[in-house]
């Protein structure tokens, strides 16, 4: 029979090739069995990725290192799916659930070239409860699809005919009747000879309108979407190859960011190969003074708000997977920009990119450009493997257009996981609002939403017609019920729970000892329809899982988020406490993350309390260190939020510094004490639900709070705000004291 699979398998690909398509092999059975059928496949002249956590077929592809394969090329894969294994409360304290990583799978894929295979290696299950949602759904595409084909381990030990390959004999005779002619490939005079060494007319368009955004007119920056596999980062590599060998007596510098550096791996690899004299050092590349140079999102940012941005042109690869009020920051400080990003992505390209970045280009560059590509490079369209990779993944997923009046009165419903896998219209609908709300929704969040145990769905519906539409999604994830062995490593800082973040980060962050004692709702997602948005509807959804919460005896609500004013501003209305900010920028979203917390149950209160007074009492002090970089709406936002009770009185003594200064009696350093204080009651004191006066306050006082409470420099802030020196920069500051203290008289 493994004779059989070797004749079988070389007409399969042969037939793929010459459609130049890419197709995928199931292989239900033992790892055993799937490494001995593999064997018989020569494979001296292919490239092959393996991608497998087994002992018995070895891993070429690094778990956590898939990304790097991003831009490559291969002509067969192997991802091996690892066994759901039942839990153990000794072994491990994470609920069952498949490790298979969705993320790295999709991601491979789009490494096939025509031709390509995958091969799928997946248990047969002996138990209906330890098969995966995510899998059986995934099994059950690849199984309708008669392009791609499934080799079962119990057929071939049993069969004793060829039932195990249908349509071999045609697919032999249709790729056997002549030679590599009949491939249907590109002849020598049919290849397109395209410029910069294109291979795409699309590729050619690219590196044309990036090559305008840098001669042409500013503030026009340039869009450029595309599906995996169009040639898009090549394109910017090509693009950036040509600008630096035609830089001439003009030297250039290009800036380029994404989420990690290692998603430029390709680039890098491209650029050097157009530009074979030039220099890679690290995260530079540099010819004839001439340089292209990755910068963290983080630093980008710094810089760009330090105004000490001097580049030619600076490129966001992958740009939708960053926040887009970052992109919009860097928007207003950047002249010559090119945004790039996967429209479709594995690597959780949110919808919302195309749909808020466009707001956001319409009202800052309304003569902005955008460019699609759409030529595959390495496959033909409507390729089987990426259609099975898009509905599998639903990376298209395409929400409704919603019924829905003003007024209406919502349905508050859990979802089930066995409701979500036996309708896939439903499914579709919510991973698209998902999609479509945050950057980073992956792969790997459906298989989550379909397998993890401890996860529920949470879905608002409108009610005017039977049909109802989905308005608003969230994922809540129930932590805190974990075996004290696992409690202990924690404390130790030897172990990290990944489904337990609310309270291990009170028990590592906060010292709160007893944490694992509680039962916590962390809201991972929670995301109204796009169209739906500033009607309060998120507001009254967050209300009805707290509710919903406090029947189930849940003591702690909570949230963890790349925060931003607006985003912080909604938790902090909606009666949530700020326990935590980190410390350091994440580097691919360039924002520090925040955890918020609402107390339910009466023995958590007090708990709460104790969090949120040491978090207060830390941030003043760290304004000057860990938050001296924090953003000035965040730490405005902060303080208006901070108790009444938190407030100091301020004495004559304080508000006559207050004012000599302000008119002018007394330098800054006498009186800079005071001015702390006096500063914090301003803003302690500020009206919480008038959102637009926190944009007023940030605007007016952002350098106030800079200086008096961040310590900034005056130089660093002349340099940031366009004062023209020392004099006029103390000068604003003791008119805008001045009219502060008449604000409030």
């Amino acid at each position: 029979m493994v004779n059989d699979f070797l004749t079988w398998f070389k007409a399969y690909s042969a037939q793929a090739l010459s459609k130049k398509e890419r197709r995928l092999i199931l292989l239900e059975g033992s790892e055993v069995w799937a490494a001995k059928l593999l064997s018989t496949i020569s494979s001296t002249d292919k490239t092959w990725l393996v991608y497998s956590e087994s002992h018995v077929i070895s891993s070429n592809v690094g778990i956590k290192q898939y990304r790097e394969k991003l831009g490559s090329e291969s002509d067969y894969i192997t991802f091996v799916c690892p066994p759901v294994l039942a839990q153990s409360a000794v072994s491990s304290p994470d609920p069952i659930e498949s490790q298979f990583n969705a993320d790295a799978f999709a991601a491979l894929s789009g490494t096939l070239v025509a031709g390509g295979i995958l091969f799928l290696v997946m248990p047969q299950w002996k138990f209906k409860d330890h098969q995966s949602l995510f899998l059986k759904r995934l099994s059950e595409f690849i199984r309708q699809d008669k392009s791609h084909h499934v080799i079962h381990e119990s057929t071939v030990e049993h069969s004793e005919d060829h039932v195990l390959f249908p349509n071999e004999d045609n697919i032999v005779e249709n790729c056997s009747k002549g030679s590599s002619a009949s491939l249907n490939l590109q002849t020598e005079s049919e290849i397109k000879y395209l410029p910069y060494q294109c291979k795409t007319e699309d590729q050619v368009a690219a590196v044309n309108a990036i090559h305008k955004v840098v001669s042409g007119h500013r503030k026009r920056p340039l869009v450029i979407t595309a599906d995996r596999g169009r040639g898009k980062s090549s394109a910017l590599a090509i693009a950036c190859s040509q600008l630096l060998i035609q830089a001439n007596d003009n030297p250039i510098k290009i800036i380029i960011t994404s989420g990690h550096l290692s998603a430029l791996s390709v680039f890098f690899n491209q650029l050097q190969a157009g530009v074979v004299d030039g220099c890679l050092l690290k995260n530079r590349f540099s010819y004839l003074g001439n340089s292209v140079e990755f910068v963290a999102i983080d630093e980008l940012m710094y810089q760009s708000i330090q105004r000490r941005g001097d580049a030619n042109l600076v490129i966001v690869d992958e740009a939708a997977s960053i926040p887009v009020h970052l992109l919009k920051q860097l928007l207003q400080h950047n002249h010559r920009m090119v945004f790039s990003s996967t429209v479709h992505g594995y690597e959780g390209a949110g919808r919302g990119f195309a749909i808020k970045f466009k707001q956001v280009l319409n009202s800052i560059c309304p003569q902005w450009h955008s460019l699609k590509m759409h030529e595959p490079m390495r496959w033909r369209p409507d390729d089987p493997l990426e259609k099975l990779i898009f509905k599998s993944c639903l990376l298209a997923a395409q929400f409704t257009k919603p019924v829905f009046e003003h007024n209406e009165v919502t349905v508050f419903q859990k979802t089930s996981k066995m409701e979500l896998a036996d309708n896939e219209a439903l499914l579709n609908e919510i991973y698209a609002i998902l999609v479509t709300a945050h950057y980073q929704t992956k792969p790997n969040d459906l298989k989550l939403l379909l397998d993890n145990q401890s996860l529920d769905c949470f879905c608002l519906f409108s009610s005017s017609r039977n049909n109802k539409c989905v308005v608003a999604v969230a994922l809540v994830m129930r932590e805190g019920d974990v075996n004290p062995c696992f409690i202990d490593q924690v404390s130790q800082n030897k172990r990290r729970l990944k489904n337990h973040f609310i309270p291990q980060s009170l028990l590592v962050h906060s010292g709160v000892e007893e944490a694992f004692k509680y039962q916590y709702f962390r809201i991972m997602r929670i995301a109204v329809h796009p169209q739906l948005q500033a009607k309060g509807i998120g507001s009254h959804f967050l209300e009805c899982i707290v509710n919903y919460a406090n029947l189930e005896g849940i003591d702690f609500v909570g949230a963890s988020f790349g925060a931003n004013s607006a985003l912080l501003s909604f938790w902090l209305k909606n009666n949530f406490q700020l326990t935590r900010i980190g410390f350091k920028r994440e580097q691919s979203s360039g924002e520090h993350s925040a955890m918020v917390i609402q107390a339910l149950s009466k023995q958590a209160k007090p708990l709460l309390l104790k969090c949120t007074t040491q978090f207060h009492q830390q941030f003043e002090y760290l304004l000057v260190d860990e938050y001296k970089r924090l953003s000035v709406d965040l730490v405005i936002l902060v303080l208006m939020y901070f108790p009444k009770n938190n407030k100091q009185s301020l004495t004559p003594l304080i508000l006559k510094d207050v004012s000599d200064y302000s008119s002018g009696l007394r330098q800054f350093s006498p009186c800079v004490y005071s001015l702390h204080l006096w500063l914090k009651n301003y803003l302690v004191n500020s009206d919480l639900n008038d959102y637009v006066l926190l944009s007023r306050l940030t605007s007016e006082l952002g350098f106030v709070v800079q200086r008096v409470m961040q310590k900034h420099s005056v130089n660093e802030l002349c340099q940031i705000h366009q004062f023209t020196g020392r004099k006029s920069f103390e000068n604003a500051l003791k008119n805008q004291v001045a009219n502060m203290l008449l604000s409030r008289k």
